[in-house]
């Protein structure tokens, strides 16, 4: 039997990148009118729209009367689409994302006849370390990638081991990655305008015989998908007469696609030697003749201002409106299915690695505000409804016309049982006001009462009066709605996955819980930690658990940027500025008996600009502002931060650094589904690479260093940027933001990057002694941007919609045991599907209390029997990713 060569024609679709989607959208139009002619006349000829679905669509809202076709193609294996929705990075969406990315693509191409199940990632900036399981569990044989690892190190194919033990077979592109075909093959036959039949023919067995000699075992991958590449449409002519002369050498091209590909290399993956391990994002080390790979890592921190959002609307989605809404629906609300498939359409579509990396023109981006937005927007009131719907559930009946009704809600799988932070928003007309002194200004008196009956103090932070607001009534217009809104702080005892209903009532007279957490005008100070802020702004943690002091914590670095959005660029004329020896003012802004929050302004004096004729940064100065609020709560183990710069400097890198002294070669950040273990010096051939290895290294939420006695980390959400430097202080670093003008195809001349004006924060910072708190520290991330929820019911809402006392004052809704980390909660059908991994590197229990019929699936649902279930409880491998349906 010959050796076949699998030639599969492609292209790779850049939705939008350099042009916009709709100047794209003109090209794959004529793209795929060709494609669709040549099937029509070639028989034998099959098309591979990049593992995507969405250009499909795409094509179909132009030419709606080629949908029959289309179906007609896909359903007989010639147009292969799918199983990705789109090609996303795999560094910036969530593990969750990257599921439904594909649970969408299969989907669509499923609706137009059948999928494909080889996910190939041939573009994408180096790749997480779970992938192999992610991609097994949707039944994937095999993939084909470029980036992240070497020629020299992994040429032809390889097996490809994730975290868990899953191994998949992966073949790499060659010396010139997925447009190596084109480049030797197709380019040199096309230079005279038309194709060259004995020039491509020759390339054609060159590339054939190239690859034989760099493919170890098993068939032969011949990728012809260049980026927005036409096809060749005597493709079938060319290789008949490839085929005479490859005879010689045993071996037979034959039009193909992925899949056929895929399933022959994995009947002989046993016979492949060499092992990939975990994640692949190796900067490019030889010269560009031997191998034209580039990692491409500053995509981590481009655009910061779409990273947030994304993550905001991954938080809304999976954390908040998918949950709730499916412990609504157990109440009678329906479960609005179709308004999160919209949701979850708008943020995918975001999710092109060239989109959400920050790496395209500016109207790219600026296009994808508006999607994040309509995302953003149906999570949050679907989420509004559900929480709505459980309050009046849960209210009591027959409350006095002036009490109000506050549900708060907890989204993680732990409980909380800490102070925490709520807006009372009272009517206009609350009934008890009291004054201090000469009554300079009013003030709101109220109690709150727990499920229990009993008082719940409460510490007062801020109070808005008549905040304008609408509310209304069936077959009415809106009705203004003002509202007193009263900042305070409470500590709750709210159950996992549940909520506390609490009953807010009038009183006569002050209402005052007196307290402090300030021994000294610059320190706060609770059962656990101190904080003391220096002259200088930055701050000094002392953890009383072990004895141990962080001075110096959040100083601000600030370097320039010459780059772009896939490059940090390092000016060779250049100053790091730190905040070091400026001076700052302390505010305030909250301290009573449960938290208190210190604001700490400063000023760091900045080059205004970067000046590309000098190459420097300008002579021209200007001040950047950075308010940091530093809160520490009673009881708490953990610091938050609040970050705000008011960005008016150009053309720069900016920093938050907290040197630890912990004396340590390795650090850890987690990532989709997965906590990775990276050492902290640069690679030790970095002088003599291609392309610098740099300290910037991904996180998905967390990043922590540790001496295996004693630790810190830091925690966030929307900041994909850590690192931790190579100096004996061993800080540990977070990107807060790039300011660049150049774009790709547009040199200096676009502005958006610069991301100038307000950008906001939020972060924790985690001191622990011991092994690394990694499910704490998952939870971490979870809560860090919205941390509880809460909905309201005044008189108004009780008679619009009558309380009904059918659930109790407080409950968990779902209520689980073990060490896993759960990322997502929803319903399936008439099943719930609940997803979790196990982090850690031995075997965890996970137990679903009252889960009936409880079932291990993959990610299309079929049964996964790799994940072991007896009864309530599931056995997670150590890394193992579940998915589990029941019924409850």
């Amino acid at each position: 039997m010959p050796r076949i060569a699998h030639y599969v024609s492609s292209t790779h679709w850049d939705r939008e990148w350099y042009d916009t989607f709709q100047g794209y959208r003109m090209k794959l139009v004529r793209v795929l009118d060709e494609v669709i002619a040549t099937c029509a006349k070639d028989p034998a000829y099959k098309f591979n729209m990049d593992a995507q679905s969405i250009a499909i669509d795409d094509y179909l809202e132009v030419r709606p009367e080629q949908r029959d076709t289309v179906a007609r193609l896909v359903k007989d294996g010639r147009l292969i689409v799918g199983p990705w929705f789109c090609l996303p990075d795999e560094w910036l969406v969530s593990g969750e994302s990257l599921i439904r990315n594909i649970q969408l693509g299969k989907a669509i191409a499923r609706s137009y006849g059948a999928t494909s199940t080889t996910p190939s990632i041939i573009d994408l900036f180096g790749h997480i370390s779970q992938l192999p399981q992610l991609f097994k569990l949707f039944g994937a044989k095999g993939t084909t990638t470029w980036r992240g690892i070497n020629e020299r190190d992994a040429f032809g194919v390889s097996r490809w081991q994730g975290p868990d033990g899953t191994q998949l077979p992966v073949f790499r592109f060659g010396r010139r990655g997925y447009c190596s075909f084109w480049k030797e093959a197709r380019k040199p036959a096309v230079l005279t305008g038309k194709t060259d039949p004995d020039i491509f023919v020759q390339g054609l067995i060159d590339y054939t015989l190239y690859e034989a000699q760099r493919t170890q075992v098993g068939p032969l991958y011949l990728f012809d998908g260049a980026d927005h590449m036409e096809i060749e449409p005597q493709i079938s002519a060319f290789i008949a007469r490839a085929n005479e002369k490859l005879a010689a050498h045993d071996i037979k091209i034959i039009i193909s696609t992925p899949d056929a590909y895929t399933a022959e290399l994995s009947a002989v993956a046993d016979k492949i030697e060499r092992t990939l391990h975990g994640e692949l994002r190796e900067a490019a080390r030889d010269p560009m003749d031997e191998d034209e790979s580039w990692l491409i890592p500053g995509t981590l921190s481009s655009r910061v201002d779409i990273k947030q959002k994304n993550a905001a609307c991954e938080d809304a989605l999976t954390l908040w409106a998918e949950p709730f809404c499916t412990f609504a629906a157990t109440l009678g609300a329906e479960y609005p299915q179709g308004l999160l498939n919209i949701a979850w359409r708008h943020l995918l579509t975001n999710h092109p690695h060239d989109s959400i990396c920050g790496c395209s023109i500016d109207r790219v981006h600026q296009d994808m505000h508006y999607r994040f937005d309509q995302s953003h927007d149906i999570a949050t009131r679907i989420t509004t409804n559900a929480l709505k719907a459980i309050a009046t559930s849960s209210a009591p009946k027959d409350l006095p016309a002036t009490t109000l009704v506050v549900s708060v809600f907890n989204h993680t799988a732990q409980a909380v049982d800490e102070p925490v932070d709520l807006d009372i928003r009272l009517p206009a007309d609350w009934p008890e006001t009291f004054s201090e002194f000469f009554g300079f200004e009013k003030k709101y008196s109220f109690r709150i009462l727990g499920p229990d009956g009993n008082e719940i103090p409460w510490q007062l932070n801020a109070q808005q009066h008549n905040v304008p607001g609408w509310r209304i009534k069936r077959a009415r217009f809106p009705e203004g709605d003002p509202r007193h809104v009263v900042s305070i702080t409470a500590p709750l005892k709210i159950p996992a996955l549940g909520y506390i209903t609490l009953r807010i009532e009038p009183v006569k007279g002050p209402k005052r819980f007196p307290g402090n957490m300030m021994p000294t005008h610059r320190t706060i100070d609770n059962e656990h930690l101190r904080i003391a802020v220096q002259s200088n702004g930055a701050i000094t943690l002392h953890d009383k658990r072990t004895g141990r002091s962080y001075p110096d914590l959040v100083t601000y670095e600030d370097i320039a940027d010459i780059g772009d959005g896939w490059y940090h660029g390092i000016a060779v004329n250049d100053a790091r500025h730190y905040s070091t020896a400026t001076s700052a003012t302390v505010a305030v802004i909250a301290n009573g008996p449960y938290k208190a929050t210190l604001r700490i302004t400063t000023t760091m004096t900045l080059p205004e600009e970067f000046d590309f004729a000098a190459m420097q940064r300008s002579s021209r100065l200007a001040a950047l502002t950075i308010t940091t609020d530093i809160t520490l709560r009673h009881g708490a183990s953990h610091v938050e931060v609040k970050t705000v710069v008011n960005n008016t400097v150009k053309d720069h890198r900016l920093r938050v650094l907290l040197p630890t002294q912990l004396k340590a070669d390795t650090y850890f950040a987690d990532s989709p589904f997965d906590v990775v273990e990276r050492p902290v010096a640069l690679l030790p051939d970095n002088a003599t690479r291609r392309e610098l290895d740099v300290d910037g290294r991904p996180q998905h939420t967390f990043t922590a260093i540790t001496d295996s006695k004693l630790g810190l980390a830091t925690v966030s959400r929307g900041l994909y940027e850590s690192a931790v430097y190579d100096t004996p202080e061993r800080p540990l670093a977070i990107t807060l933001l790039r300011s660049f003008r150049r774009t790709v195809q547009r040199g200096l001349t676009e502005t958006a990057g610069q991301i100038q004006g307000h950008h906001e924060f939020n972060w924790r910072i985690v001191p622990f002694s011991g092994a690394l708190p990694v499910k704490a520290l998952f939870l971490h991330g979870q809560r860090v941007n919205t941390p509880t929820q809460s909905a309201d019911l005044t008189a108004f809402d009780r008679e619009a919609h009558p309380t009904t006392g059918t659930l109790p004052l407080t409950q968990s809704f779902l209520h689980t045991t073990g060490d896993v980390v759960i990322t997502s909660l929803q319903r399936h059908g008439n099943s719930w599907l609940i997803r979790a991994f196990n982090p850690h590197s031995a075997a965890a229990t996970f137990t679903i209390a009252s889960a009936k019929n409880l079932r291990a699936v993959d990610f299309d649902h079929r049964p996964d029997e790799a994940v072991k279930v007896q009864g309530a409880t599931a056995t997670l491998k150590p890394r193992q990713i579940a998915s589990l349906l029941f019924e409850s």
